[in-house]
C-alpha cells in the first residue's frame, strides 16, 4: 500500500517548523515543545511550551494531561490540521543485545526488558540513543512524521540524516493522536 498524499501547504508547514526549530536548537541549544493547530479559516494558532517548563514534558503523567487538553482543543476548534514539533529520544537495539542473550527475540527482549530504565541498557551496549527533532502534521486523515536525528560536537549541533514517513490517520495510535479515536477512549492504556 502507497503512503497517503500530504497535501502541498501540510508539507509546508512541516518544513517551515522544522526550520524554525533547528534554528532554535542552533540559537539556544535546546528546544522542547510546540504545536500549531490550522484552524478553519486558515489561520494558525501556536502554543509553545516555555523552555522553563521543559522537565514537565519528562514525566509521563504530565504529558498524558498536556496531550489530552491539545486533543480537546483541536476537536472543539475543529482544526483541520495539527503539527507537533518537539526535541526527543529514541531508542535502537544492538547486535550485542542479542548476542547477550542467545535465543531470544528483540520483541522478547523489548517485553521483558525495563527501557524506561534507560541508563543500564546503555551501559551494557545494548542499545544506543539519538537525539533528534520530531515533527507530526497531523489531519483527519493523514499522519506525516519528519526524524531529524542529531549529535552535538562541542557547542555545535550536527544534523545527521533526516528520516520522512506518511501514514493514514488510522494506523497512528498513542497519546499524540488528535484524530479518531484514541487508545485511551477505546479503553486501553497508554505506555
Amino acid at each position: 500500500m502507497s503512503e497517503p498524499e500530504i497535501p502541498e501547504h501540510l508539507k509546508s508547514l512541516a518544513e517551515i517548523a522544522l526550520s524554525e526549530s533547528r534554528r532554535l536548537m542552533e540559537k539556544d541549544g535546546s528546544l522542547t515543545m510546540t504545536v500549531i493547530a490550522t484552524l478553519p479559516s486558515g489561520k494558525n494558532s501556536v502554543l509553545s511550551i516555555p523552555n522553563e517548563c521543559g522537565d514537565l514534558l519528562n514525566s509521563s503523567e504530565a504529558k498524558k494531561i498536556l496531550f489530552d487538553l491539545i486533543r480537546a482543543a483541536v476537536q472543539k476548534s475543529k482544526a483541520t490540521a495539527v503539527a507537533i514539533i518537539s526535541d526527543t529520544w529514541f531508542l535502537a537495539t544492538t547486535k550485542k543485545m542479542l548476542d547477550d542473550n542467545p535465543g531470544k527475540s528483540v520483541l522478547e527482549l523489548k517485553n521483558t526488558l525495563n527501557f524506561l530504565d534507560v541508563e543500564p541498557l546503555l551501559a551494557k551496549g545494548w542499545v544506543t540513543r539519538t537525539e533528534a527533532i520530531s515533527v507530526q502534521v497531523q489531519t483527519e486523515q493523514s499522519v506525516l512524521m519528519i526524524v531529524q536525528p542529531y549529535h552535538k560536537e562541542g557547542n555545535r549541533i550536527v544534523w545527521d540524516q533526516r528520516q520522512q514517513r506518511c501514514s493514514p490517520q488510522s494506523d497512528f495510535s498513542g497519546a499524540q493522536k488528535m484524530y479518531g479515536v484514541h487508545q485511551s477512549q477505546a479503553g486501553h492504556t497508554i505506555m
